[in-house]
């Protein structure tokens, strides 16, 4: 019977697991920094709270304007910690060189290669293709995709992904709270109020570009910001 029960225990914690990350909706998590000058980092902050073992993939690659993927760049993952992670948490991603660490939860894979000329930062709910597929049409994601973020040019996407700092925007990243595009810049974070009343404001405020401070000079703008937002649990 202990056996049984702790069987039971077992599958049902991985189907939970499994059900809070096919569950992430687009918007579910936004990216509220990030570090192109060494050490390359990332930070994102998640709206809904995420079961203990669920993961989140990552890409520096671009999307074509057919929706496939250039996947020619790196990829990451991150996994939530015994316990999970409540709405609110902010989680920051180092990738010092080809492996990363994370200040929660557990990452493997890096972005190491975030380029200080530009480039982009896609949130997924599954693995990112690896193939070194650079011609169009590109590699199919098999995902959701639940945000994108762009520094590259001016504050806006670009047409097509041309080389390995552009990309197009992925239609079903085409919505509010799905994507945040930024005028090109090498360092950059959300440094506005992380106290909000309501989760709508809150995931308003980090979309909002005079929100952001950043510079070019990695050294100077020091680590990426790990605070919590304070936001009443979604229902």
């Amino acid at each position: 019977m202990l056996k049984k029960a702790l069987l039971g225990l077992a599958v049902t914690s991985a189907l939970s697991a499994s059900y809070a990350n096919a569950a992430l909706a687009t918007g579910d998590i936004s990216l509220v920094g990030f570090r192109a000058d060494a050490d390359d980092a990332i930070a994102f902050v998640t709206w809904v709270p995420i079961t203990a073992g669920a993961s989140l993939y990552f890409t520096d690659s671009g999307f074509f304007d057919d929706g496939t993927l250039r996947d020619s760049e790196n990829v990451m993952s991150w996994t939530a910690p015994v316990g999970g992670v409540t709405a609110g948490t902010v989680v920051v991603i180092s990738s010092p060189n080809s492996s990363s660490t994370a200040d929660l939860g557990a990452s493997t894979g890096a972005l190491d290669g975030l380029s200080a000329s530009g480039d982009q930062v896609f949130v997924g709910t599954a693995a990112f293709p690896d193939a070194g597929d650079t011609t169009k049409p590109g590699s199919t994601y098999s995902g959701t995709l639940v945000f994108g973020l762009d520094f590259n040019g001016a504050a806006g996407w670009d047409s097509d992904a041309t080389d390995s700092n552009t990309s197009a925007l992925p239609s079903s990243l085409n919505v509010t709270g799905g994507n945040f595009a930024i005028a090109h810049i090498d360092n950059a974070q959300y440094t506005g109020t992380r106290t909000f009343a309501s989760l709508a404001a809150a995931k308003a405020a980090v979309l909002v570009g005079t929100n952001w401070t950043g510079n070019d000079d990695g050294a100077a703008f020091g680590s990426l910001d790990s605070t919590d937002f304070v936001v009443p649990e979604p229902t």
